[in-house]
């Protein structure tokens, strides 16, 4: 009877602090603030964005010679215990964060704006509906 109470807490461990499946997609740069807190209006160049961010997602052009370059970083994370059933409902769920990042740049390639939203969350779970 020990045994099987050992597995059971054993099992139990690992679900609720073990890692299910993860995605990520987009440039992981964006999430790092140490990088892109040096891109800084007025100084930074299009080479320097570049070289730090690599190629950006998306690029405008607009009609005076401005550009806006748009880059973006998402990670979801399915908690193991939502592939365990019954366990899934109550302990189950996922967590994700998302990054994004848009660089506007003069005619002459010299940073004009730097915006930045990140955002993250949980949910799935009985353990997020009393956080």
């Amino acid at each position: 009877m020990s045994k099987i109470i050992a597995l059971l807490v054993a099992v139990s461990l690992v679900c609720l602090t073990g890692t299910g499946c993860v995605s990520a997609h987009g440039n992981k740069s964006v999430a790092d603030v140490q990088t892109t807190s040096q891109i800084q209006k007025g100084k930074t160049t299009k080479a320097e964005v570049r070289s730090m961010l690599g190629e950006p997602g998306t690029k405008s052009e607009m009609a005076d010679g401005s550009e806006m370059w748009s880059y973006s970083y998402y990670r979801g994370q399915t908690r193991l215990a939502t592939f365990i059933p019954y366990v899934g409902l109550l302990f189950g769920g996922h967590k994700s964060e998302s990054h994004s990042l848009g660089v506007g740049f003069d005619p002459n390639g010299v940073v004009t704006t730097v915006t930045r939203s990140n955002s993250s969350g949980s949910g799935g779970g009985i353990q997020d509906t009393f956080k």
